[in-house]
């Protein structure tokens, strides 16, 4: 079982909510390696590149590419292709980015494989964590890498850091900014959006991704901020898997329109202390009537360390796959650790 990261009691709907709990500040892991990327965005966002190719990439790669059913689904090579690794794997690396008038620096933890093949397509996973967290010890908490999950050569992971900020009645915290639709509540601000497409350009271009295989996911305030990237980057994420999230008042505040159709799994706790299964509902409502599905549903089989099924389904007729688990007392506000890791990288690796 991985470390519970720190609860987000704080980050309500509702900008007049109180603190309902006492949280327990998270440490910001401040490693970053000596010899890491640096990229410079201005306003017309220039990126500047100093990497090195291993030759020729025209007509190196295959129009599709084998998926977990046996099936083969078209690839997209992005920019990086044939390009020698620019980082070293286990690293931080550091955005030189303008918000407000001002540089700030922000970083993501980048976890590639050691023996990183630049003329292999890579999916592209990124981890988002929640309050007064950090990228470097999300990836232990997601257990995305780890055993039981089979290691793959052709995978990539990407954990962002977000900003210590003032959220108003919320008081000061590490959190994301919820984008658009989150303008009327205390989570207002784009500046993370232009980050995490930043993050998203750099991989892109210094890593060789099938940009057909993009996927996220995140807990607590990083799962409200998962379904704002299924919405509003649904044309670059193939599948989301946001957990524990404070339903959809992001999404909402005002109303925002997505983009594309992305694969979604929400998951929510039975006893979740801070957010109420209704929360968990309104997300999982939301997707239901964005990608069309029907009243029809299957069971996935999914069940406990000790054997005692979980409720969780996949529902019919829907644009895009769409599935749920509402998860056992056991867990609280935490992802299902039982099953979590395993259940989410086979779903992403389903396409």
């Amino acid at each position: 079982m991985g470390v519970a990261p720190p609860a987000d009691a704080l980050h309500a709907a509702d900008s007049s909510m109180d603190a309902g709990a006492s949280i327990i500040g998270g440490e910001l892991d401040s490693h970053v390696s000596s010899d890491t990327a640096r990229m410079q965005m201005d306003s017309s966002d220039t990126v500047a590149s100093d990497t090195k190719s291993v030759g020729d990439t025209s007509g190196r790669f295959d129009a599709g590419v084998v998926v977990g059913d046996g099936t083969t689904e078209p690839s997209s090579a992005s920019a990086g292709c044939g390009l020698i690794a620019k980082d070293q794997d286990d690293s931080y690396v550091q955005l030189q980015m303008n918000e407000g008038g001002s540089t700030v620096q922000r970083q993501f933890y980048l976890s590639r494989p050691q023996e990183y093949e630049p003329m292999t397509l890579h999916r592209l996973i990124v981890g988002l964590h929640g309050r007064d967290y950090a990228g470097k010890p999300m990836q232990g908490y997601l257990g995305l890498e780890e055993p039981p999950v089979e290691s793959k050569a052709n995978e990539i992971f990407v954990y962002p850091d977000a900003l210590l900020r003032n959220w108003g009645s919320w008081g000061d915290a590490v959190g994301w900014q919820l984008g658009p639709g989150a303008a009327l509540s205390n989570a207002a601000g784009l500046d993370d959006n232009v980050f995490i497409e930043a993050m998203l350009a750099y991989m892109f271009e210094n890593y060789c991704i099938d940009k057909n295989r993009v996927f996220v996911t995140g807990q607590s305030w990083g799962g409200d901020y998962t379904n704002v990237q299924a919405c509003l980057l649904g044309d670059v994420f193939r599948a989301a898997v946001p957990v524990a999230a404070n339903g959809i008042y992001y999404l909402t505040s005002p109303p925002v329109s997505c983009v594309g159709d992305v694969a979604v799994w929400p998951m929510h706790g039975l006893q979740d202390a801070y957010f109420p299964i209704s929360l968990g509902e309104a997300y999982l409502n939301f997707w239901l009537e964005e990608l069309s599905c029907s009243a029809g549903t299957s069971d996935l089989g999914i069940a406990t360390s000790d054997g005692s099924p979980e409720l969780c389904i996949e529902y019919s007729g829907c644009n895009q796959p769409v599935r749920w688990c509402l998860y056992s007392e056991e867990f609280g506000h935490q992802i299902p650790f039982d099953y979590f890791s395993v259940e989410t990288m086979a779903f992403f690796r389903s396409f």
